[in-house]
């Protein structure tokens, strides 16, 4: 039994790793606002030492936090291992936002985190506490690599931190003993051994696709149409496409969460489809706007769904995430007639021969050596056939607290892909969908009329819909709640 210890990263986590460059870093961004109520100080300020023996308490929790990468000899495939010379003040950062700090400003200050690179000697993560942001707030900018927050395998840490109890303490962790680091020659015999096991294994994944089809020629085939489906054709270039740069712009939008529901109920479509019918009117008018003609674009965009995956060993299916690809009808001037073109597609993306696909593409990629997986993945990081990516994570609809101090907002900041300048975020959170934009600085420097458009878009969907947009109130945060069991 070997002493040291280390961990393989998939070929999903790799391919991160491997699309990375200075232009377009890899990791996901969030925003969290909170009232800072127990954490406040009485210079105005937020407790950090606090803060930070609250997060250090946790990282027992999310091994993969005090964990680095290291590449395995000649094969040259990134592994996992615990970093012995771990320090938390490295990851945990403290700023302040000049006084009154507004959400301007926020936007500014977090475009500037989000470019910068996670360093790859080090976990790859860093959490920011910015404070002094007015009306008694301050916020959390998460940073993780997207190789990191693989849902298989590691618990994200901004949501072990947070709770639906107010009153929740510190509690005592058990110490951190980083296990032995494997030497080079111990990894290359590590990969010898995964090789020679690889025959058996590529047998089980062929027959995994047979029990999806008739046949294994019907498995091969329908593999090979779905991944055809992706890959023979490009997108059309459009004013949200083209050479990324190195820096950021942020605009953030909230809606009630009761008016996305009250559309799903009268049009008969899922939340989903109705947030795609509002990217897709919003996006038609910024083309027209950039004096684009949206009847000229094949538009098309990236969505992550849930889909089964294999079956636990307690036999109770998993749920894992796909990227799929569809097309918005932007050439569509009328909303319903858009939501039903959306909805035609969106309601077989889930189908076997779709799944199929996305698993063909990670298990031959789980086969193939690193070096020529490399290769692919930097040649799909030149030509994605994509022009936007969306996604739409459903949170928590209660109200939830760090160390007393309740969350108010929660928006997200994916990275950009090269060519794509644009990258559309969702959280909902406690009746509210947060909407995030994040975008190339240069490429699109109007973001906030992409914004306006976006409201507009719904307003326009709920008239569809024979709705009122209720709507939130005026204020840009909701009021501050005196929370039961919240510490004094």
């Amino acid at each position: 039994m070997p002493s040291y210890s280390f961990e393989r990263l998939s070929a999903q986590e790799n391919r991160f790793l491997l699309l990375e460059s200075p232009e377009t870093p890899m990791h996901a961004t969030s925003v969290a606002i909170y009232r800072a109520g127990p954490l406040a100080t009485s210079n105005g300020g937020v407790d950090i030492a606090r803060l930070k023996r609250f997060i250090g308490s946790l990282l027992h929790q999310v091994p993969r936090y005090r964990q680095k990468l290291k590449t395995v000899p000649i094969e040259n495939h990134p592994v996992w291992i615990d970093d012995p010379h771990f320090n938390l003040d490295f990851h945990v950062r403290h700023a302040a936002l000049p006084r009154p700090g507004s959400v301007e400003e926020l936007k500014n200050k977090v475009a500037r985190i989000m470019v910068q690179p996670l360093d790859r000697a080090r976990p790859l993560w860093e959490t920011w506490v910015i404070e002094q942001l007015e009306g008694d707030l301050f916020a959390i900018v998460s940073k993780v690599h997207h190789c990191v927050l693989d849902p298989s395998q590691t618990a994200d840490l901004s949501q072990i931190c947070m709770s639906p109890n107010a009153g929740r303490q510190i509690a005592k962790s058990p110490p951190f003993q980083p296990r032995p680091e494997p030497t080079g020659a111990e990894l290359l015999r590590g990969e010898w051994s995964r090789r020679a096991a690889l025959p058996g294994k590529i047998l089980g994944g062929w027959q995994e696709i047979r029990s999806e089809s008739e046949s294994l020629v019907d498995g091969v085939r329908s593999g090979i149409d779905a991944l055809g489906g992706w890959l023979t054709s490009g997108p059309s270039e459009t004013p949200l496409n083209g050479r990324i740069g190195p820096h950021r712009r942020l605009e953030w939008l909230t809606f009630a969460l009761g008016d996305l529901k009250a559309i799903h109920q009268s049009l008969r479509c899922t939340i989903n489809d109705a947030v795609l019918t509002i990217v897709t009117g919003a996006v038609r008018h910024f083309l027209l706007h950039r004096h684009t003609d949206p009847n000229e674009i094949d538009f098309r965009v990236s969505i992550p769904l849930s889909v089964r995956g294999k079956d636990d060993e307690a036999g109770e299916a998993t749920s894992e995430v796909r990227s799929f690809i569809i097309d918005l009808p932007i050439g569509e001037s009328d909303t319903k007639a858009q939501l039903a073109a959306i909805t035609d597609q969106t309601k077989n993306l889930k189908t076997a021969s779709a799944v199929l696909g996305a698993e063909m593409i990670m298990a031959v990629a789980e086969w193939t050596p690193s070096v020529l997986f490399g290769r692919a993945a930097r040649v799909l990081a030149g030509d994605l056939p994509v022009n936007l990516s969306v996604s739409n994570v459903p949170g928590p609809q209660q109200p939830l607290y760090l160390l007393g101090s309740q969350m108010v907002e929660w928006f997200g900041a994916a990275p950009l892909s090269k060519h794509t300048g644009l990258a559309i975020s969702l959280v909902s959170y406690n009746g509210r969908v947060c909407w995030g934009f994040s975008a190339d600085r240069d490429l699109v420097p109007d973001l906030v009329q992409l914004v306006h458009y976006v409201r507009e878009a719904l307003e326009d969907l709920a008239h569809a819909a024979g709705i009122e947009v209720k709507g939130l109130p005026p204020e840009v945060l909701p009021p501050a709640d005196a929370p039961h069991g919240a510490p004094s």
